[in-house]
């Protein structure tokens, strides 16, 4: 439940207890602090603009809901193997990009 803070903000106290979400009160709704698809977490603007249009993170929208976008609409997610592969394989793509000096 969103409590009211002040006129222009919002907070949101989550299940544990542990974690407090603030937004401002002319926003409807606000992407997941991790992504539901592959759990990662939910940090850039791209993960924000992916959510609001597929309800993943980007590289979910990227690798599945734009590739496969009608079974995607219908409730097709990957499973289990496929998330793996995903993330295993940007982590190393990741790993790439950094220069060892």
């Amino acid at each position: 439940m969103w409590i009211s803070i002040d006129k222009n903000r919002v907070a949101k106290i989550e299940e544990n207890g542990k974690l407090i979400i603030i937004k401002p009160t002319n926003v409807t709704h606000a992407a997941p602090i991790f992504c539901p698809v592959c759990e990662a977490p939910m940090k850039t603007s791209e993960d924000s603009f992916a959510f609001r249009q597929h309800q993943c993170c980007h590289f979910c929208a990227l690798d599945w809901a734009q590739s496969e976008f009608y079974k995607w609409k219908e409730g097709w997610r990957p499973d289990e193997a496929q998330i793996k592969n995903a993330k295993e394989r940007r982590k190393l793509s990741f790993l790439k990009e950094i220069v060892i000096v």
